[in-house]
């Protein structure tokens, strides 16, 4: 089985605090082919330094230097690099067990996958690593059109704690520029009708919490990237028109999801945005129209769209006033 070699990726931007421990996750594989390609996303941190040592003293460590360009840039530069027949996403802030890649390369041998994919669990700064025991281990084989309806549009929109054969990826791409969503766009681009995506419930993939992450921080341009991802996520699913409506139910979510974080800001930062509360309305009007959308909302969202598409200052007011600033 370790005939065929894995190329781990690994982009790498100010991570001191963890690249080690997420390297060392990688050298410690019982799957014995593997390659690492890390991807120094202009750092400006040790963590450079703490990858060249790495890559001095192991011959499986590739250590490439760019200009900070992003982590899809990153990823991209990462993927034209390997060599090997299988790649696979790692944050420099994660870690795996030591047996994922051997599990995922055995499910995708057994089932004759293009993508094989496990669970994650999640740590944070001070929680000791490590999973509990494991249940009962269940795999499923789905085809493209069922991977998009029970794993990308259920929530499963992440590129790393997957292995993918190098023939599914080919020549595609992480797209540029993108602060948010470029994993789960990445993952429309894979997918096909014929292609074959192998789903593990084991838990193997550690993701660090990071209370930094770009999802918990005050409102900035680039969390537009939210609602940009989901309408370009439209263009693609649109080719499976019964699907259309729940795409468009997850753009209304991260719209009300954008809305509540300019509602946060003072009226007096908020106003600096206003050309963005304007594209959250027009979305959303157009957003109600696709039928059988509003229908795949829960009641809560329900709720929060009808109020904020009837009235938007009054939800922006009022959730403002209930949610104070952070």
């Amino acid at each position: 089985m370790d005939n065929k070699k894995v190329s781990i990726i690994v982009p790498v931007y100010n991570a001191e605090k963890y690249v080690e421990r997420c390297l060392r996750s990688l050298l410690e594989q019982t799957y014995g082919n593997t390659e690492i390609i890390i991807v120094d996303d202009g750092s400006t941190d040790g963590s450079g330094q703490i990858c060249d040592a790495f890559a001095l003293k192991y011959d499986k460590i590739k250590k490439v230097h760019v200009e900070n360009s992003g982590v899809s840039a990153a990823r991209n530069r990462g993927m034209d690099e390997a060599e090997g027949d299988f790649f696979a996403f790692v944050d420099a802030d994660d870690y795996l067990e030591k047996d994922v890649i051997a599990h995922l390369v055995k499910l995708l041998e057994e089932t004759d996958s293009d993508i094989a994919g496990c669970e994650f669990h999640t740590f944070s700064e001070g929680m000791a690593e490590g999973i509990l025991p494991s249940e009962k281990i269940t795999v499923e084989v789905l085809d493209g059109k069922e991977f998009i309806e029970k794993g990308i549009l259920a929530g499963d929109t992440r590129c790393w704690a997957k292995l993918y054969t190098r023939e599914a990826v080919a020549n595609k791409r992480f797209e540029q520029g993108l602060t948010i969503g470029e994993d789960m766009l990445f993952l429309l681009e894979l997918v096909r009708e014929d292609v074959k995506v192998c789903r593990s419930s084991y838990k193997g993939y550690g993701y660090f919490a990071n209370e930094s992450g770009a999802m918990k921080q005050q409102f900035r341009e680039s969390y537009m990237d939210q609602i940009l991802c989901w309408k370009k996520a439209e263009e693609q699913v649109g080719k499976i028109p019964e699907l259309r409506a729940k795409v468009i139910s997850i753009l209304m979510i991260s719209i009300m999801l954008v809305v509540g974080k300019l509602a946060i800001l003072s009226p007096e930062e908020r106003a600096k945005y206003a050309g963005y509360i304007k594209v959250c309305k027009e979305e959303m009007k157009r957003c109600k129209k696709v039928r059988g959308a509003y229908k795949e909302l829960s009641l809560g969202y329900k709720v929060k769209t009808i109020v904020f598409d009837m009235c938007p200052e009054v939800y922006i007011g009022a959730y403002h006033v209930f949610k104070g600033r952070k």
